[in-house]
């Protein structure tokens, strides 16, 4: 049984119509459908009949006609926005990218909107060049990017400003783009294409203290870009470009443990490996992907990740 906004194929409609929304059943016909009745039916019937069915295409039609809603109030870019942090209690999102103007107001690849009106807010952090990732944590955003400059004092890919707009004097320096992060704790893990953080050798993947930006000891070590970080039970999945991470080979996706070595789960993926999420007991991957571990899977796939797993597809 399907409701009208699911169905986009040929049905029949089976009974009447239930609150405000059409019941059909699919039926994959191959000639268009015919009614069989058992026995002669009346005029009253017959128009009773006609007028349901009359009804329904009339519903289905205003169903199908509004899967979605677009909100007219929601200001405009005049760039990319690469990045987006919600602050659901305060109801605001935070955004970063490549533009100067948010709803007809100067912003300068960082700004931030109220989530209910879409007004335009007045922070508005300034970057030299175009942000790529952000997070929020304990009232601070968090930015990466390929900036050298926030608010005209040096950041070098890496800033923290907090949600009154002040640039903090939190300041790890990477040498190359930092394309993800996320909040592991007090630490934050940051990826990209640099090969030092603060001026000692990390290839594309460290972990930085939140509250003082010093280097920790973890150091994974990717052999090429890393893209995309998702944390999960102390363990974090780092997707991107690589062939070898924590010590083992793995193509473009990892599980990496918080002594940063590779884990066990090993799946094979063919492409770029550009976002990581999770629902359900499953990981989703969405990049440049064309197979994983053998079997074709186009810019998307799901995988199993529970304990013990080896990365077989869910």
């Amino acid at each position: 049984m399907r409701t009208g906004t699911q169905f986009c194929g040929r049905a029949i409609a089976r009974s009447l119509i239930c609150t405000k929304r059409l019941v059909v059943d699919a039926l994959p016909l191959e000639r268009p459908p015919r009614f069989f009745w058992p026995e002669p039916i009346p005029m009253r019937s017959k128009l009773s009949v006609l007028s349901v069915l009359a009804l329904a295409i009339l519903c289905a039609q205003v169903v199908f006609s509004q899967p979605f809603q677009l909100l007219n109030n929601w200001p405009q870019a005049n760039g990319s926005v690469n990045a987006l942090v919600v602050d659901e209690p305060n109801g605001i999102v935070y955004i970063g990218g490549d533009f100067t103007q948010v709803g007809g107001q100067s912003r300068t690849r960082l700004a931030a909107l109220d989530l209910n009106s879409g007004a335009v807010l007045a922070w508005a952090p300034a970057a030299n060049a175009i942000v790529r990732c952000m997070a929020l944590a304990d009232g601070n955003i968090f930015a990466g990017g390929d900036f050298t400059t926030v608010n005209g004092s040096t950041r070098q890919r890496l800033a923290s400003i907090s949600t009154a707009g002040v640039l903090n004097p939190w300041a790890p320096t990477t040498n190359n783009t930092v394309w993800c992060m996320a909040v592991d704790g007090q630490r934050l893990l940051v990826g990209g294409a640099f090969l030092t953080v603060n001026g000692v050798a990390r290839n594309r993947i460290a972990a930085i203290s939140r509250v003082t930006g010093a280097l920790d000891v973890w150091n994974p070590d990717a052999s090429s870009t890393v893209r995309s970080l998702w944390m999960h039970n102390g363990n974090v999945f780092v997707g991107g470009l690589f062939t070898t991470i924590g010590g083992a080979t793995r193509n473009n996706l990892a599980e990496v443990d918080p002594q940063g070595l590779a884990t066990a789960w090993a799946p094979s993926v063919t492409g770029a490996v550009l976002a990581i999420a999770e629902t359900n007991g499953s990981l989703l991957i969405g990049g440049t992907i064309s197979f994983v571990n053998g079997l074709s899977r186009i810019g998307f796939a799901s995988l199993a990740f529970a304990d013990g797993s080896t990365g077989n597809l869910a």
